[in-house]
């Protein structure tokens, strides 16, 4: 049912598809996985509509499976000033943790960056709902019938996934230090999930936990 969703694409001339390390800014080098290039298709769908979302880069449509995985590739080079800022929060309130037991103040602070970094830098929350309206106004645009609309609603898992250009310690850098029971937490694929206010878990993984998450 998801390859009539496909095939609209391809009529109406909306299915760029290449492997994911060939994508323009791409945060993968050995991934060649076909995706649909979701950037491009915004910029075409949405020229004479006057509006642009604040979509994810990639789309890929897991038919086998009914995954509907939306994919925005980021860099975690802002680490670096994720730590500048958590140290200028911290000496604000006057408090250096130790390299024993950190203070709630210390978690505090580290879990309120993290959510700003995320939210402003990433547009997190935006990029998750926007990713979804358009999806389902490109179903709609291309004309899937009504039995592919509903499966699309509520038979197909939806998913949403930073792909960074991080070695795995780099990504476990902040979220290790936080409780699981706070904004981060491991996942199966050795990654990280943040945890969305009303949106959910959404996974940060590089190219290696991609791979073990949606292609093992």
């Amino acid at each position: 049912m998801l390859q009539e969703f496909v095939d609209g694409l391809e009529s109406h001339g909306l299915h760029f598809t290449q492997p994911i390390n060939e994508i323009e800014h791409s945060c993968c080098e050995a991934l060649a996985l076909n995706v649909i290039d979701f950037d491009r298709v915004k910029t075409v769908f949405t020229k004479e509509q006057g509006h642009s979302p604040k979509s994810a880069d990639v789309l890929y449509l897991d038919v086998t499976n009914h995954r509907i995985v939306f994919i925005e590739m980021k860099s975690l080079l802002m680490v670096d000033d994720l730590q500048d800022a958590l140290a200028t929060t911290l000496d604000q309130l006057g408090d250096v943790p130790s390299g024993r037991k950190k203070s709630k103040s210390y978690y505090k602070a580290l879990q309120q960056q993290i959510k700003e970094t995320f939210r402003v830098q990433f547009e997190g929350d935006k990029k998750v709902i926007d990713s979804v309206f358009l999806l389902l106004e490109l179903a709609a645009f291309v004309e899937v019938s009504q039995t592919c609309f509903k499966y699309l609603l509520q038979q197909c898992e939806w998913f949403f996934v930073f792909l960074v250009d991080a070695k795995q310690a780099q990504i476990n850098q902040f979220y290790n230090a936080i409780p699981s029971t706070q904004v981060g937490q491991p996942n199966p694929s050795g990654g990280a999930l943040l945890h969305y206010y009303k949106i959910g878990s959404v996974p940060i993984v590089n190219e290696t936990g991609f791979q073990h998450y949606f292609l093992s």
